[in-house]
């Protein structure tokens, strides 16, 4: 009959442990990191966000249903951001700010990028350096201005879609609505006009073209997916 020498059974024995504890710990991980059956949370027929099958929605803000379904027709996308916390719901939303404050940053650029190549096209003249050295500076001072306005609107634009709570975390969906910054522009209409006539501009044409231009960042600057 074959017998274990003297220590040979403790190591089979953490031999056996070991790779007892190594398949639990792949199986945790598979819990943890493997895909989640998904379902789509919506705010009227305008999908928000998907969550995990089991997520409990315990807010949905209905007041905003009608707002949402325009936007989405008129931009073709709704601008949401997802923040999480393990600690609250407002810990869930200023993480969610957060995001918002990334996006609109990325929004100023890209209009940025486009006013100097469109406010080129509505000076009165560029036909020499100096006319050339005039769009540039309008472009920079309207830049200013919109970055300006959107430091306000993150706040003013910002609505509060949905809480819901899965797997012990907390999160919020928020929405921005771009209508915000595009009012606060209209009420600097005066401001952009004396600044086209100071810099040689055509005002009316140079504020028409600041909006339009606004609004073609909007759609051009990509929601990061969180």
């Amino acid at each position: 009959m074959f017998k274990l020498r003297r220590g040979e059974g403790d190591n089979t024995m953490l031999i056996i442990a070991g790779a007892v504890a190594a398949v639990l710990l792949v199986g945790v991980m598979m819990f943890v990191f493997w895909p989640k059956e998904t379902r789509a949370l919506k705010v009227g027929n305008v999908v928000v966000a998907q969550a995990p099958r089991d997520a409990k929605v315990e807010y949905i803000n209905s007041g905003v249903i009608k707002l949402i379904e325009k936007n989405y027709k008129e931009y073709g996308t709704i601008p949401t951001f997802l923040g999480e916390s393990m600690v609250s719901y407002e810990a869930a939303k200023d993480d969610a700010m957060g995001k918002l404050a990334e996006y609109l940053n990325a929004v100023v650029n890209r209009f940025s990028e486009l006013a100097k190549a469109e406010l080129a096209s509505v000076a009165q003249s560029q036909s020499n350096k100096k006319d050339q050295t005039n769009v540039n500076k309008l472009a920079t001072e309207v830049h200013k201005m919109v970055q300006q306005i959107h430091a306000k609107a993150r706040i003013t634009g910002a609505i509060e879609l949905m809480r819901y709570r899965s797997h012990g975390k907390y999160y919020v969906i928020l929405y921005y609505n771009p209508s915000a910054a595009l009012k606060a522009l209209q009420e600097q209409q005066n401001v952009i006009e004396q600044l086209a006539k100071q810099y040689g501009a055509q005002s009316r044409a140079v504020f028409d073209e600041v909006t339009k231009t606004l609004k073609e960042a909007y759609k051009d600057t990509p929601l990061e997916k969180k």
